[in-house]
């Protein structure tokens, strides 16, 4: 017969594996674990760890701060849940690769459109490190740009700034749409109450009667 841990091949007048030094035939009892071999780690895709998450409910890949691309605390040694590491499908796990400029990939999530990036441009462009935003003081750039910058903003920012989250992504954009939406109303107030107190001094009405005396 064969050992009931190790394999080898022991007689069967024999109770003890001569090879691991164990009960060779097992009645009843569950073996011991074999220390010898080391149990398979859970699945990785690049240099940062996985392990299960409980609030994402499936395997997620581990920034150096043990949170998953969530965000969420993340134990190494957390629950496996009910799927090996094995059985696990690649696209089922997502890694925090932001700020690897070609080598990064926007999670599903994050595609949509940016409005901080389309109200703010180049400063936008400043604290997200998207110097494409620059593109703005080109001639006829300020036409175009803004408006591929809301397209593609969300996918730069997350190419060129590594984010510790989603969520932190997420939050920082939702700041920069509401600094941009601040400003273009600040912005539009400023020119409405200076052209009526330009119309209120006559300087229109004035321009038009002296143009009209030139062409007499």
């Amino acid at each position: 017969m064969k050992c009931a841990h190790c394999g080898a091949e022991v007689s069967d007048r024999e109770e003890i594996c001569t090879l691991c030094g164990k009960l060779a035939k097992v009645t009843g009892e569950t073996p011991e674990p074999d220390i010898s071999t080391p149990a398979p780690s859970p699945v990785t895709g690049s240099d940062e760890g996985a392990a299960f998450c409980s609030e994402c409910k499936k395997y997620v890949y581990l920034d150096s701060s043990g949170c998953c691309y969530q965000g969420h605390p993340v134990s190494s040694m957390s629950s496996q849940g009910s799927q090996l590491p094995d059985q696990v499908p690649r696209e089922s796990m997502y890694a925090n690769n932001s700020g690897l400029s070609a080598g990064s990939s926007l999670p599903a999530e994050l595609k949509g459109i940016n409005w901080g990036a389309f109200l703010l441009t180049w400063i936008w462009g400043i604290g997200n490190r998207v110097w494409l935003s620059f593109l703005v003081f080109i001639p006829g750039g300020n036409y175009v740009m803004p408006w591929v910058l809301l397209i593609k903003g969300n996918e730069w920012a997350w190419k060129n700034r590594h984010w510790r989250s989603v969520q932190e992504f997420r939050k920082v954009q939702r700041k920069w749409a509401l600094v941009g939406i601040i400003v273009t109303v600040v912005l539009i107030v400023l020119a409405c109450s200076l052209y009526f107190v330009l119309a209120s001094a006559g300087v229109f009405s004035q321009h038009g009667q002296a143009g009209g005396a030139q062409v007499s």
